[in-house]
């Protein structure tokens, strides 16, 4: 593998492919895991954003700030509905790689399949995470002008922003980028039969005693 240690050599050549299906099936896990889970918050703050719309009137008195609290509760409901449709059409998907035991002439072509598959997970990943951040700066910058210049509600855009950015944020920091350490570590030849466990992530994790879900953090 091109940038690879020299010791990467010296492992053979199962214990390399072993170590590269763990990796893909733990990441494809997680990906799936991560893409129900954000698109479940995203409508549900869809939902609560367009429900705190129709409850402007009855929380303020002043009409000027009964709309003004109306229009950052719809454009709160704009971001989090292009949250779910980028969920929907672009979620985080980690190549797939059929299990096989890789034993004579095969095992060199079958190894580098296997390279090829964890170096697209990674860049994935990485492209993944990039996005968000990015997407996070351009939608959170629209609605900011759009309440500040058009609604002349400075306050509402700056917590509409820093809420709309928060949220953002944190969908960015929690996707998985475990492809990106193991391939890494792969590079080093620092090869185990089963991939290290993630850094830290968000998932949803049934409650005790209920049929809720949470979210956690794992170490």
């Amino acid at each position: 593998m091109k940038g690879a240690n020299q010791a990467l050599a010296t492992v053979d050549g199962q214990k390399r492919y072993d170590y590269i299906v763990s990796v893909l099936q733990r990441e494809q896990s997680r990906s799936r895991t991560w893409n129900v889970a954000w698109t479940l918050l995203a409508t549900a703050g869809t939902g609560a954003s367009y429900l705190g719309a129709q409850l402007g009137d009855d929380l303020f008195d002043d009409p000027e700030k009964a709309e003004n609290f109306e229009a950052a509760q719809y454009v709160s409901v704009v971001k989090a509905s292009i949250g779910v449709v980028t969920f929907a059409l672009l979620p985080l998907k980690i190549p797939q790689i059929n299990y096989g035991q890789v034993s004579g002439l095969a095992t060199c072509k079958q190894v580098a399949v296997a390279e090829n598959l964890l170096r697209t997970a990674a860049k994935k990943q990485r492209l993944k995470r990039l996005l968000d951040h990015l997407s996070v700066v351009v939608i959170n910058a629209a609605s900011f002008l759009y309440l500040y210049l058009e609604r002349d509600d400075l306050s509402g855009a700056i917590l509409n922003t820093i809420s709309g950015a928060a949220f953002g944020e944190l969908k960015a920091w929690t996707s998985p980028m475990g492809a990106i350490d193991a391939l890494n570590a792969y590079k080093r030849g620092d090869i185990t039969s089963q991939a290290a466990p993630p850094r830290w992530g968000l998932f949803p994790h049934p409650v005790p005693n209920g049929g809720a879900i949470s979210l956690v953090r794992s170490f």
